[in-house]
């Protein structure tokens, strides 16, 4: 977590996957799989052995290579490569811990199981039984894509095996036995039963959650009603947030909700005593959207008299994002035009707008800027740094993060760590990096300091941001005179929650310049900058532009939500740069901009 540490798999326990290979297994034939990640990089990474530590293969996994399963622990995949490019067999992640899959049991396989005795089976070249033969047979044992298939005609493209790489089989022969069978997750022995799916979703492992949305797509309408069901209660229950490892289950369980299109459960949980959770569900009742959304405008329109700021402003733009269906409730939307926050009247007159009502009156500005501090040489004194940690970390540890940065930025400024009083806790048996027993080198660096986070984190699901942002804020200004904040991760987040707080206030930011060592988005939708509104703090991010623990492909440009922003990427994964030449580069560059900032020679 704080140094270019091995990733450690999502989790540990055998999820669906692990389950439906087990079956496969048992059932005599070898459980395929597909390689559906790493298009962008010429395939995914491969290991020797099934530490994620060993060594990496010299060669990548091609996309679309297809894998015969030799084991399957938990997360990682012991492989045979029938087609495709790359080592030949091997060990890689079923998927990056941001959930995003690198490889999927394959579907739409077939096996060549007849035909031993003639060398293979007979191959036409059109869907008719007395279209012409084509030239050699398909080999025993072949694996072939279903391109098309008619009762018992298969239209195929080759995998593997020998023989023609395209035309039409019969997949049995008259007397019934099997020609070609069925392999992999659509396979008629795969457990797509509807008793695994609600195991799967009593599973908050979130390798569990992360398999959903696939499961959720192949139901029939009456195993919808039994799933949908299950998601209800699970979205309801309170108790859940009480509990570390099942904190976020409620949002998730809503989200996948909204997939299926339910608005009526999502409504309901519009009167909820969390704030998260009544957010969450208006913001998902706009991306259902449309008619099915009718039968609750009330109930959103209920929600402009909340007693929390936020979830009366999302009721406003929501019901704008909703149209003509909203029309109902305009009466509400003009009393909330009076209501004593900036942001809920903006977004009620905008909400207004779009249901084609005139808001003759209300020019507030739809796009405040930051106040910035003014531009200018520090003097009569050193210039201060405040360093923000990320979690779950310390001042201790940043101290040790940043050393490269402070003997490249030299002894003209002077430093200030401090501690969020949030202490962070671990789950017990999770394999997320945010939430694992530190190691004994993390507690070395931590020097027998508790472990601190700024708020509850984790898979776009927050909590405690008010505190956490107000206990940024008391250190910043107990702090001051402060110049540049640099931060780490959730601590760059943080100040980006802490900076749209002084936006709503119309408050001075009281230091000149932002460094974001990695994070600095705000993951969780409820807390984002509002739609259109750039923070115009000057700002340098420093950032992992390869795949990590926690994104794949890399962190995304932050230049949607910061409007004077210098971004330098590294590929030392989700940590301070440390590979040279890059990392001298990038310390270089930032100090230049920081001592140039307060005033000091370059």
């Amino acid at each position: 977590r704080f140094l270019r540490l091995p990733a450690t798999p999502l989790s540990g326990r055998a999820g669906p996957a692990a389950s439906a290979g087990a079956m496969t297994a048992a059932s005599g034939r070898a459980s395929l799989w597909e390689v559906v990640g790493g298009g962008d990089k010429g395939g995914i990474v491969v290991r020797v052995g099934k530490d994620v530590a060993s060594a990496m293969a010299s060669e990548r996994l091609s996309t679309g290579a297809l894998l015969k399963e030799l084991e399957l622990d938990g997360e990682r995949l012991h492989f045979e490569r029938l087609s495709g490019t790359g080592p030949a067999s091997g060990w890689v992640s079923l998927r990056l811990q941001n959930g995003k899959d690198l490889v999927l049991q394959a579907t739409g396989v077939w096996e060549v199981v007849g035909g031993e005795e003639k060398g293979g089976i007979l191959v036409r070249t059109g869907k008719d039984k007395s279209s012409a033969e084509a030239p050699g047979r398909l080999s025993h044992g072949a694996f072939v894509r279903e391109l098309q298939l008619e009762e018992e005609r298969l239209q195929y493209k080759r995998l593997t095996g020998s023989g023609p790489e395209t035309g039409w089989v019969s997949t049995k022969l008259a007397g019934g036995k099997d020609l070609l069978i069925k392999v992999g997750a659509d396979s008629a022995s795969a457990d797509t039963s509807v008793a695994k799916l609600i195991a799967t979703l009593k599973d908050h492992h979130d390798s569990s959650w992360a398999a959903l949305p696939s499961m959720l797509a192949d139901l029939s309408e009456e195993d919808k009603a039994e799933v949908v069901l299950e998601l209800g209660k699970i979205s309801a229950d309170p108790a859940l947030q009480s509990v570390p490892q099942t904190r976020s289950s409620r949002r998730k369980a809503m989200r996948l909700l909204a997939s299926l299109k339910e608005a009526a459960p999502l409504a309901a949980l519009l009167g909820d005593t969390d704030l998260g959770v009544r957010c969450e569900a208006a913001i998902l009742l706009a991306q259902i959207g449309g008619d099915a959304c009718a039968p609750h405008v009330d109930k959103l329109a209920e929600l402009l008299g909340d007693k929390e700021w936020r979830a009366r402003c999302w009721a406003a733009r929501v019901l704008g994002k909703l149209g003509k269906v909203a029309a109902p409730a305009a009466a509400a939307l003009r009393k909330a035009l009076e209501d004593a926050d900036a942001d809920v009247r903006e977004a009620s007159a905008e909400a207004l707008r779009a249901l084609g009502e005139a808001v003759d009156g209300f020019k507030e500005d739809p796009h405040p800027k930051q106040v910035l501090r003014a531009a200018a040489p520090v003097a009569g004194r050193k210039p201060r740094i405040l360093a923000i940690h990320g979690t779950p970390a310390n001042s201790s540890v940043l101290m040790m993060q940043a050393a490269k940065l402070k003997a490249t930025l030299g002894k003209d400024l002077e430093w200030k760590f401090v501690d969020s009083p949030m202490t962070w806790q671990a789950i017990p048996g999770s394999k997320d990096p945010l939430y694992t027993e530190p190691s004994d080198l993390e507690k070395q660096l931590a020097k027998g300091k508790p472990f601190l986070w700024w708020y509850v984190h984790g898979n776009a699901v927050y909590g405690r941001v008010d505190e956490g942002v107000e206990n940024l804020r008391r250190l910043v200004e107990e702090a001051q005179p402060v110049d540049v904040v640099i931060s780490f991760s959730q601590g760059s987040n943080c100040l980006s929650l802490l900076l749209d707080t002084y936006r709503r206030e119309g408050k001075e930011v009281p230091w000149l310049l932002s460094v974001y060592f990695c994070g600095g988005q705000i993951d969780d939708e409820i807390y984002r900058f509002k739609e259109g509104w750039k923070s115009s703090q000057p700002t340098v991010r420093i950032f992992n532009s390869g795949d990590d623990a926690f994104f794949g492909g890399g962190e995304v440009s932050l230049d949607f939500m910061y409007s004077d922003i210098v971004e330098l990427g590294h590929k030392d994964g989700h940590a301070f740069p440390s590979t040279p030449p890059r990392a001298a580069e990038i310390y270089t560059q930032v100090a230049q901009e920081i001592r140039k900032r307060v005033g000091l020679a370059a």
